[in-house]
């Protein structure tokens, strides 16, 4: 994909689910979901439309205190909207698995995973 031209990306991060070999699992949401809250909306200051199309970012939102302050889409894509994400998905993961090492959530990196652990874990 990266000789293509950016048409040919654009179709093709579109429809990489439906190529054939492709196998797609869709993880169905928990019982236990955390809405985000919808937070007092930030000005950036600038023209976030037109950066936003400069760099072909298909959404941006942006979270404070835990709440919604900014949230935009562009390229066609709504919030139900797919992209593939190839590498950016190990970056997020490892970003998560750092914050609940940091908050007690996990113990240690070296820690199982279980499912349905809502326990933290003890602090040594």
């Amino acid at each position: 994909m990266l000789l293509a031209s950016q048409d040919h990306r654009d179709a093709a991060f579109r429809a990489v689910e439906e190529l054939p070999g492709i196998k797609v699992a869709t993880i169905r949401a928990g019982n236990r979901m955390h809405p985000v809250p919808q937070g007092r909306i930030i000005d950036l200051g600038f023209d976030i439309g037109a950066h936003m199309a400069k760099q072909r970012n298909a959404g941006l939102i942006i979270v404070q205190d835990g709440a919604i302050r900014f949230e935009r889409y562009a390229l066609g894509y709504t919030a139900t909207g797919r992209w593939t994400s190839f590498s950016v998905a190990k970056s997020i993961t490892s970003t998560l698995v750092g914050a609940a090492l940091q908050d007690g959530y996990i113990g240690s990196l070296d820690d199982r995973a279980r499912h349905g652990c809502t326990r933290r874990a003890k602090r040594t």
